[in-house]
């Protein structure tokens, strides 16, 4: 299948720019380059696969960073999540509108942050979202629901809650996710 490119983004002025490609359907790769190296961020979302007991589907992230380009690439975090077994209606949703790169503090050091939802659910209840934004190995999360509308001009969902880690997070990075997590929701009503 042919590499497309989707678009590029810089999130602040001091970020670098990221561009992102689909090499295949369900794969959306991220590349930029910045003091460190090469980063490369790969975001897979599995074919749903079908049992006696339900759907299952799985995403899939991976960060990986190579100094040089005769270095090795080497990785710096992955994530996984899933939502396995569903006998409703199966839900599993990435946009690559929603892998961004920043640096909000301006250490040179880029933030990486990406959205998704997932649930299992008959009906039009909001999907459990995260908002996973990581600096270097470290991972920051926002977990809560998609904003869902209800009515003509009703909405259910849409809260979060942010982890501890926050807490030692870089100045503004906090505000920065929440910042994002309003963006997507108001891409998904």
């Amino acid at each position: 299948m042919p590499m497309h490119t989707l678009f590029a983004v810089s999130l602040l002025a001091a970020a670098p720019t990221l561009t992102l490609t689909t090499p295949q359907e369900g794969v959306t790769v991220g590349a930029f380059t910045d003091n460190q190296g090469e980063h490369r961020v790969t975001v897979t979302l599995e074919p749903v696969k079908e049992t006696d007991s339900g759907k299952s589907q799985r995403l899939t992230a991976v960060h990986e960073l190579r100094a040089t380009q005769k270095a090795a690439w080497t990785k710096v975090w992955d994530a996984k999540d899933f939502e396995n077994d569903c006998p409703f209606d199966l839900s599993v949703q990435f946009d690559a509108k929603d892998l961004l790169v920043s640096d909000v503090d301006g250490n040179g050091v880029s933030e990486i942050a990406f959205a998704y939802q997932l649930g299992c659910r008959s009906d039009v209840s909001p999907l459990t979202m995260k908002l996973l934004v990581y600096e270097g190995p470290t991972k920051y999360a926002l977990r809560g629901t998609s904003k869902t509308r209800t009515g003509e001009k009703e909405f259910m969902g849409g809260d979060f809650k942010a982890d501890p880690a926050f807490a030692k997070a870089p100045k503004g990075l906090l505000e920065h996710a929440k910042k994002l997590w309003a963006a997507v929701n108001a891409r998904t009503q």
